[in-house]
């Protein structure tokens, strides 16, 4: 499952780890980055590794994550 929006990608892969890359000028990625540089290579989002995420959202704002037990903004 993957969500994007044209400053930034999350992707979910098969183990349920949910990946970002791309501009986060207000914290999108969920991950700390230089907010003036794009991450170019996909990173997982730590705080959602211990987390099974049924759906992601990206948008030019800000990111979601839903779990079978809690959403999660970031």
């Amino acid at each position: 499952m993957n969500s994007h929006c044209a400053y930034y990608l999350l992707a979910q892969i098969g183990d349920g780890v949910v990946y970002s890359w791309g501009l986060s000028k207000s914290g999108q990625l969920g991950r700390s980055v230089d907010k003036r540089r794009p991450a170019e290579l996909p990173c997982p989002i730590e705080s959602l590794l211990d987390k099974k995420m049924a759906f992601i959202s990206a948008n030019e704002d800000n990111s979601a994550a839903i779990s079978s037990y809690v959403i999660i903004n970031f």
